[in-house]
């Protein structure tokens, strides 16, 4: 072959090289795109009041361990005894505004602005127990045409919404209550004149039937105003509570019987437009949380309260008062009388109180 031909051959091998080329790398796979960045997760950071004191703080710790738990860190709780970011009476305003996300309230608080907060506490002196409240509370319902709820959630979960803008998530029941007192009693008449605090729905019954004078203190006064002589007596808890509160060391006697409320009654509340945006599964973990604290709460008391009387009585010498039958039956009496009265308040007492009295027949509590 001449070297002119030869030239030409290794000429058009490389014009068909530099052809060739360009196309396989056009038709290679593009390098795959960097990940997208995973999207933010929301963390919910809360502050949440309670109405009891700061010696009861441990009680609710267990439920922003919960929802930190549940959520996967999601949920963040920062806790506080009554007065302890809000002052008392300002705890429904601080929730709206938003100084407050969460709320443990003591109802009966609350009875000038949603007047059917004295019905829930009129069921809690009936002393019927823990799962007959729930099945007060639980969404009307039957199984196998026995009540299985009675559908009080209802009323006062629109009560609470329409009278005051906040959003009622769940009650609890914990704990019981009894009367600690400096002097005894042999009934309750013999409270006439006696300064004394207690919740206002205790109050209502007994202070215009016995002449007991009622005392409104911050519970973290009660103490220091026992031991100076101020007031005369206690109705805050019962053994367990009592003891550590302190009622042990600057009172003499318990009204074991018949004066137990049982069990106290809150509720926990959030403001409607907060609780409505919470993604499905963050109001699942909430109320989770929720009520394994107050299963926590009833554990911790009903378990010390044995015990805690006990000791009492032996190391301190706090003398148990068991009034007569009769006195539990007329305080009964006095609770319904209320029931009745307090029916005639708005269209939500009336239809709580129907509720109230049916359920309360179920039970045997009334005729």
């Amino acid at each position: 072959m001449g070297k002119k031909k030869l030239l030409m051959l290794l000429g058009s091998v490389c014009l068909a090289l530099l052809l060739t080329v360009p196309a396989v790398v056009g038709c290679a796979a593009p390098a795959p795109a960097p990940p997208a960045p995973a999207p933010a997760v929301e963390v919910y950071e809360w502050k949440y009041q309670h109405d009891w004191s700061a010696g009861e703080n441990w009680l609710f710790e267990s439920f922003g361990e919960q929802c930190e738990a549940l959520s996967d860190g999601r949920i963040k709780v920062d806790m506080f005894p009554g007065g302890g970011l809000v002052a008392w009476g300002e705890q429904l305003e601080a929730l709206r505004m938003g100084t407050l996300d969460l709320y443990f309230c003591e109802p009966s608080l609350w009875k000038p602005l949603i007047p059917v907060t004295e019905m829930e506490m009129m069921a809690t002196q009936l002393a019927a127990g823990a799962y007959a409240m729930k099945v007060l509370y639980d969404d009307r319902s039957d199984y196998e045409g026995l009540p299985f709820g009675f559908g009080l959630i209802e009323v006062v979960r629109e009560a609470y919404l329409e009278q005051q803008g906040v959003y009622y998530i769940l009650p609890s029941f914990n704990d019981v209550g009894n009367l600690f007192l400096k002097e005894s009693i042999s009934k309750y008449e013999d409270l006439k004149g006696r300064k004394v605090y207690v919740f206002p729905h205790i109050a209502r019954v007994l202070a215009p039937r016995t002449g007991m004078v009622v005392v409104d203190l911050p519970p973290e006064e009660l103490y220091t105003s026992l031991a100076a002589g101020i007031i005369d007596g206690v109705g805050y808890g019962a053994a367990a509570c009592g003891w550590d509160m302190g009622w042990h060391e600057v009172t003499n006697y318990m009204v074991a019987w018949p004066y137990n409320y049982n069990p106290v009654q809150n509720a926990f509340l959030m403001t409607p437009e907060k609780w409505y945006a919470l993604p499905d599964d963050i109001k699942a973990i909430v109320e989770a949380a929720f009520i394994q604290n107050i299963e926590y709460m009833k554990t911790a008391y009903y378990y010390r309260e044995t015990y805690k009387k006990k000791v009492m009585e032996e190391d301190y010498g706090i003398e148990m008062i068991h009034l007569p039958q009769e006195e539990g039956d007329k305080y009964y009496r006095w609770v319904m009388e209320e029931v009745d009265e307090i029916m005639q308040e708005d269209e939500y007492c009336r239809e709580a109180g129907e509720i109230l009295k049916e359920w309360a027949k179920f039970y045997e509590l009334i005729d």
